[in-house]
């Protein structure tokens, strides 16, 4: 959709059988339709620049839908479905977001820029128990280091409660947490959700470095 929506009514994404693609994105603006708007199957991108896609309503999306892109939606969202934020990384914003037992975060990283996708909200964030989290390595740096990044930025004075709890294994010499309740944006409210990776180097890699700094010592030294 690019032009503008309105009116009283709500809007529904359905994958029908045969149809040729599962997803619709809304590019344009500001919409003002009051309705809910639903993703019952397939995915809804929002690529908003401005304004709200959805409207003034509500955000729903069931189970084995996804709600993803870059843009912008002032409603609040219940997702029992997939959340992907961005087109590649990128952020989407809601107003205040509930991820429900049968829910997934999707987020994709990219630790050689140091950036990954992001959920903003201007809200509440509750999280359901089972909520799941998956992560997508874009490009992975040989290491070593240490990045934290921001996954939910809740922007509002609200709460952030529950935690993700189906975590993925991202091998051995990638290690990360999952931090709750942390103040990222500055605004001295801990509702935010960041996750913290360390590359771990490989036993070969280790005793290089520690070579090497053996011989950094001795050439100090003389």
């Amino acid at each position: 959709f690019s032009g503008k929506i309105s009116g009283s009514g709500g809007l529904e994404i359905v994958r029908t059988s045969g149809s040729a693609g599962s997803r619709v994105t809304i590019s344009n603006g500001a919409n003002d339709y009051s309705g809910s708007t639903t993703v019952t199957s397939g995915m809804l991108m929002l690529e908003n620049t401005g304004g709200s896609a959805t409207g003034t309503g509500n955000i729903t999306v069931n189970t084995g839908a996804t709600l993803g892109g870059n843009g912008r939606a002032t409603g609040s969202a219940t997702v029992s479905g997939f959340l992907s934020p961005g087109a590649s990384v990128g952020d989407i914003e809601l107003g205040s977001l509930t991820m429900a037992s049968t829910s997934q975060l999707t987020l994709e990283v990219d630790t050689i820029s140091n950036t990954a996708d992001a959920v903003v909200t201007q809200g509440s964030v509750s999280i359901a128990p089972g909520a799941a989290l998956q992560l997508s390595f874009v490009v992975v740096s040989p290491g070593p280091y240490v990045n934290t990044f921001v996954v939910v930025n809740n922007q509002s004075t609200a709460g952030t409660t529950g935690t993700f709890n189906a975590l993925p294994s991202v091998g051995g010499l990638l290690q990360y947490t999952v931090n709750y309740g942390v103040n990222w944006d500055g605004d001295g409210q801990n509702n935010d959700i960041t996750i913290t990776f360390t590359s771990v180097p490989e036993p070969g890699m280790m005793s290089l470095f520690g070579a090497a700094s053996m011989r950094l010592l001795r050439r100090r030294r003389t």
